[in-house]
């Protein structure tokens, strides 16, 4: 029973843990249909009504809907020997935070292998139906109990989940819903790679991202370990993708390289404002002297332009998620007490709640006083 919900579980465990000072032991179970039972305590495993009261606070504003959280002293748990709930591997490697369609989508790609095809479907009031299949729409009882295994770790065991074979028939459904989406996601769908080198390629930047992703927050991996590129002593700059070429010719005189994002051009959209001839740039990149950033998806751009870059064994690029690693890794930097309340999250509870104190104080002198920080 224990086992169950674990996505639900280990969002209000350290919802709990990071935002209420006094815990030294916690951990959770499912106590019932759509109902999670946490146990919160100090170094004994009691807890002082206060504690209580703050976590519910903080369960109240962070459970998802649907689920009841009743919290009791940890001295009550039928688990003492167990702590925090740790994710499965495969569901912290995809590092997803929630059960949407497109969350679940990913999360099913990444865990087995060869599943090229998905949608879900809600019948009813929890009841989904899932479809998957491989690039020849043929799905075997292994990747189908293989499929279940996984979902039933995300939802509560009211939630009935069957998993059947996608079926050709069905492309028509979800390459329209698809179209539709208002915010489109940058992670990695093999359905959106027309070139397989290409795709090959934006799959492994994605793996190299999620397995490399905790090491960037707590900032634990150097620059070097992102890209191959060392910054020169000479300086470099980030420009503009629509600098001129007299721009661009100035800059070189003053920075040893210029990173230079190169604008998707899939649809067209940067036609007619992209203003440097793409010889130009391929011959700059040949040189050293300009550091081509592809900062959006790569199925974003024509695969034309992708392998010219990516073919070219003179030219170094940057791709869209050593870009986002580059930029985590840049803020870890800047924010060194990221890896302190990672490591530690009793430090970050007491300052959330000794924050809370002082703009309570604030509100109470003066009503209308802009607040500091809002306890989440």
């Amino acid at each position: 029973m224990e086992e169950i919900m674990s996505l639900y579980r280990y969002q209000i465990e350290r919802a709990v843990f990071f935002r209420v000072p006094g815990i030294k032991k916690i951990n959770s179970i499912e106590s019932g249909l759509g109902r999670i039972t946490l146990f919160i305590g100090d170094e004994n495993g009691n807890a002082t009504k206060e504690i209580i009261d703050l976590a519910r606070q903080v369960v109240e504003k962070n459970r998802p809907l649907g689920i009841q959280v009743i919290i009791e002293p940890f001295c009550n748990s039928p688990f003492p020997n167990k702590g925090l709930y740790e994710l499965p591997e495969h569901i912290k490697r995809a590092h997803i935070f929630s059960a949407t369609h497109s969350d679940i989508e990913f999360l099913v790609k990444s865990c087995i292998p060869n599943c090229v095809y998905f949608d879900s479907i809600t019948v009813s009031g929890g009841v989904i139906d899932v479809y998957i299949a491989d690039k020849n729409f043929e799905a075997d009882n292994e990747m189908i109990e293989k499929a279940k295994s996984v979902l039933k770790e995300l939802f509560p065991s009211d939630i009935s989940i069957s998993v059947y074979k996608f079926e050709e028939k069905m492309l028509d459904s979800i390459e329209e819903r698809r179209k539709n989406f208002f915010i489109q996601t940058s992670r990695f769908d093999v359905l959106d790679y027309e070139d397989d080198h290409i795709k090959d390629v934006a799959k492994r930047d994605e793996e190299r991202f999620g397995d490399t992703l905790g090491k960037l927050i707590n900032g634990e991996i150097k620059y070097t370990s992102i890209i191959d590129n060392r910054l020169p002593k000479g300086g470099t700059i980030y420009v503009d993708p629509f600098i001129t070429e007299q721009q661009l010719s100035i800059l070189l005189t003053l920075y040893s390289k210029v990173f230079y994002p190169i604008l998707p051009d899939k649809n067209n959209s940067y036609k007619t404002l992209s203003s440097l001839p793409i010889d130009l740039i391929l011959a700059l990149a040949r040189k050293g002297k300009l550091i081509p950033i592809f900062r959006n998806p790569l199925h974003k751009y024509k695969p034309s332009t992708v392998r010219k870059f990516l073919e070219d064994k003179n030219i170094n690029v940057i791709l869209p998620r050593q870009l986002d690693g580059l930029t985590i890794l840049t803020l870890a930097n800047q924010f060194p007490f990221w890896k302190t309340f990672r490591e530690n999250p009793q430090v970050a509870a007491e300052v959330s709640y000794n924050v809370s104190l002082i703009n309570k104080k604030l509100l109470e002198k003066n009503p209308t006083q802009t607040l500091l920080y809002k306890l989440n």
